[in-house]
């Protein structure tokens, strides 16, 4: 932990006696994550539906409408917060160096050195601030801001909404929270692919093999043009099999996946928009731990749009290609 973090871990118990004077909403509000969500196209569940998601240059336009909303959302909130925190730099006079921090812990008798060194002396400290009279903290914060060259203000104290989104969106980096959301994804769709697999290995057993190799000017002898005949016949029907049981197994996943997200997602947008995205947050820090928020939530709806867009796509090739994708479906889609 650095000595910046200490000294300001400390220095938050002197808010008790704080009052909050709510900044200027920003004018323009983002799109909610929900609603953005909410139109990400449903998982299609055979190969035609998933052909008629994806248009004719191989590219899924309901999914890129939602990547370009969410695009707008996150910039606008990083434009909020930006703003609430170059605010707040502003009021305080600027940022304070770590030194400088460390030499305003030290005129109110606090040794921060020892503090990272000696549990017990940094409980004690702890517990002699906890003891402190309302006004005995508020004079304690004004000179701890003068040591850091900060203006000398009354300390500003969040209300309930914007505190709650701030600490949503810390304990989401925190890196034991971070490894269960990816343990359980990565669990998730590492079961689908075991299960595709499986699916792959028995169509590929069954796949037919062309008896005869006629290329070049060979090709247009009629028993070469029985031999295509023969083999696309037995071919299409076990390729078209495939992708519809493999595209059960994709979508079951989706929707799981989908489907814890949109529950997270509720949450978390109710938090955002009570904290109206941090652009009114007023404590150091505060703004960008509700962007962490809401960034984190940005970036979910995004991977799982990206999974639905590469689903669609490989379910709709046969669908839309037919036997062009035993020559490798050149030119079966147009250029983008």
């Amino acid at each position: 932990m650095s000595r910046l973090s200490l000294v300001a871990g400390t220095a938050v118990l002197a808010l008790a006696a704080a009052w909050y004077q709510p900044a200027e909403a920003a004018d323009a509000q983002p799109q909610s994550l929900q609603q953005i969500l909410n139109r990400l196209p449903k998982t299609p569940l055979t190969p035609q539906e998933a052909d008629r998601l994806v248009d004719a240059k191989q590219q899924v336009p309901a999914i890129a409408a939602v990547k370009a909303d969410l695009a707008a959302h996150g910039e606008l909130v990083t434009r909020m917060t930006s703003a609430a925190e170059k605010r707040i730099n502003t009021r305080m006079g600027g940022p304070a160096s770590a030194d400088q921090a460390v030499r305003a812990a030290a005129t109110v008798g606090i040794d921060v050195g020892r503090m990272q060194t000696d549990p017990a002396y940094a409980a004690e400290v702890q517990a002699r601030m906890k003891a402190m009279s309302p006004s005995e903290l508020m004079a304690l914060s004004a000179a701890m801001s003068q040591g850091m060259g900060m203006r000398a203000t009354v300390a500003v104290v969040d209300p309930p909404a914007v505190q709650a989104a701030a600490e949503a969106g810390q304990a989401l980096m925190l890196p034991e929270n971070l490894m269960a959301r990816q343990s359980a994804r990565q669990h998730r769709w590492a079961e689908a692919e075991k299960k595709v697999a499986a699916i792959q290995a028995k169509y590929a057993a069954k796949f037919p093999r062309r008896q005869l190799v006629c290329d070049g000017e060979g090709g247009g002898r009629p028993e070469c043009l029985a031999e295509e005949a023969r083999f696309k016949a037995a071919m299409m029907p076990l390729l078209r099999a495939r992708d519809a049981e493999v595209l059960q197994v994709e979508a079951a996943a989706l929707e799981e996946e989908r489907k814890a997200l949109a529950e997270a997602v509720r949450g978390a947008d109710v938090q955002l928009v009570a904290a109206q995205y941090g652009a009114t947050a007023q404590e150091p820090g505060n703004p960008m731990r509700i962007a962490n928020l809401d960034g984190h939530y940005v970036g979910e709806i995004g991977a799982l749009a990206d999974r639905l867009d590469a689903v669609a796509k490989r379910a709709a090739l046969v669908a839309h290609c037919g036997e062009k994708v035993l020559a490798g479906a050149a030119g079966c889609y147009a250029q983008p």
